[in-house]
């Protein structure tokens, strides 16, 4: 009801041939949660994110401890300065929100909490979109292709919540500039205090900030309807102070900086641009391409409209999008009512048979949830089966085995979350000590100087799985233990060997 009457009060807005009739508005709330149903059940899909583990660990540890780590926890890494800072300490709350929800719901918590995150992001650019008045058609067709593009990004981290926090921040702008109400200004705040503890993509929010401050006051110039003043400058800077005045600091930003063109960046998979990511995965970004179409459509509309803050941003998130992979979802999420608005405007008095797109959408919606639950790809359950090393650990308990662990790092938060204290890992996804990647990579080839590090490192047991999940390589580190009377077999299946060290 209350979804009902907050479309409703928008939709009061527009004009009276486009939707605000009384015949079309239930069908066109039935057509909106017809949309949402069916991306919440997409949304829905198996735990699969390997730092997934090290985050609620780290949760855990920050509830029960009620204190944020300077230094690694788990005993993984003795690394120090800005990255350590970043890592340890500018996710606390989003690692506390996940843990709890892992605590109290499980699994299938987890997997509900990232699905309503982004199908409340998907209905945030609904709601923004009709606000500025974009024609249902175009409304709805940008949330289709926002949605197809979210369903890359439902890895289960602290990130959703900035998808979350950037999106209301948005739409709490877009509600200032058309009412120029003091209220959304305060929500704003509120909105970058939460998010500047939950995650480092606050700085992205920033300088989107100052971006938008900037192309507001120069759209202020030529238009009356301006609420640009003092007390919009105030907010904004006060915003920007409270993230600088969190656990994480100023390091967030350092942290950004200090991370261009290093060689972890060139070795993340999250900074692959688009291009990359599009030879090695064919149709996932499909539909991010459909977008960027759009995108570069509406840009002339927005531009001749003297919309400059709309402008900047659609073009800022379009060209950042386009140069790493992790920033597509601020750009779908964020630009995609003003994508819908310029796309309006391109014909704005073609009038559609509303009612029968609306039946459409409806059916199409229904139709495509139930293919979905029965081949069981929307509203899954547990964990995506051969991603974690779980039999091995099973293994591992039920024995009683400890000791000091060589692994990969893709299951390194899960070895953390399910082993420690009782064994120590070598490496995880977090890399507060990029000394270790360099070690790791020697010995997982085993050149010679891999050789010394392992040797150098005396590890109790080695688990690891039979191949790179990226280039499906053997890692020649199977075949040297194989081989090495000094190690034998304790352990292995469909996923993967764990090896021990012979005793004496």
């Amino acid at each position: 009801m209350f979804l009902f009457n907050l479309v409703s009060k928008i939709e009061k807005n527009l004009p009276e041939n486009e939707g605000s009739k009384k015949g079309q508005k239930y069908l066109q709330f039935l057509a909106l949660v017809s949309i949402l149903i069916t991306f919440l059940g997409f949304f829905a899909t198996k735990v699969w994110d390997s730092d997934f583990w090290w985050h609620i660990a780290s949760g855990k540890n920050i509830f029960e401890t009620l204190s944020i780590p300077d230094k690694d926890p788990f005993n993984v890494y003795e690394g120090k300065g800005i990255r350590n800072d970043t890592v340890l300490k500018a996710e606390w709350l989003g690692q506390i929100i996940l843990f709890l929800f892992f605590k109290n719901f499980g699994l299938d918590g987890v997997i509900l909490l990232k699905a309503a995150i982004l199908t409340i992001c998907l209905l945030i650019v609904y709601l923004r979109s009709r606000f500025l008045g974009a024609h249902t058609t175009y409304t709805i067709l940008t949330m289709f292709f926002v949605g197809m593009t979210a369903l890359n990004f439902t890895g289960e981290r602290p990130q959703l919540l900035s998808f979350l926090y950037a999106s209301t921040m948005f739409l709490l702008l877009d509600k200032y500039n058309g009412t120029g109400r003091n209220m959304w200004l305060f929500l704003l705040l509120a909105v970058i205090m939460f998010w500047s503890n939950s995650h480092g993509a606050v700085a992205l929010g920033s300088s989107l900030l100052v971006l938008y401050t900037v192309c507001y006051a120069v759209e202020s110039k030529f238009n009356e309807k301006s609420y640009f003043n003092k007390t919009f400058l105030l907010f904004i800077g006060v915003s920007i102070l409270c993230t600088m005045i969190t656990p994480g600091g100023i390091n967030k930003y350092l942290y950004v900086v200090q991370l261009q063109g290093s060689e972890l960046q060139k070795r993340t998979s999250e900074y692959m641009s688009p291009f990359v990511v599009w030879k090695h995965t064919g149709n996932a970004l499909l539909y991010y391409w459909f977008l960027l179409f759009m995108a570069l459509l509406s840009l002339y509309e927005l531009f001749k409209y003297r919309e400059l803050n709309k402008f900047v941003t659609v073009f800022t998130l379009a060209v950042i999008s386009l140069t790493a992979y992790r920033y597509v979802p601020f750009f779908i999420f964020l630009s995609g009512p003003y994508i819908a608005l310029g796309l309006s405007r391109l014909k704005p008095n073609v009038k559609l048979p509303m009612t029968i797109i609306n039946i459409a959408v409806v059916l199409i919606s229904i139709f495509v949830l139930t293919v979905g639950l029965y081949n069981k790809k929307a509203f899954q359950s547990g964990v995506i089966e051969k991603r974690f090393p779980e039999d091995a650990v099973r293994f591992i308990k039920q024995k009683g085995i400890k000791g000091k662990i060589f692994n990969t790092m893709d299951w390194g938060g899960y070895l953390i979350w399910h082993l420690y204290p009782d064994s120590q890992i070598f490496i995880d996804g977090r890399l507060l000590d990029l000394n270790k990647l360099h070690k790791y990579t020697h010995i997982l080839w085993t050149t010679s100087l891999g050789l010394d590090f392992f040797e150098q490192e005396e590890f109790d047991l080695v688990l690891i799985p039979h191949r790179n999940r990226f280039t499906g390589e053997t890692y020649t580190l199977i075949w040297y233990l194989l081989t090495n009377h000094q190690w034998h077999v304790l352990y292995s299946d469909k996923q993967g060997y764990l090896f021990g060290r012979q005793t004496e």
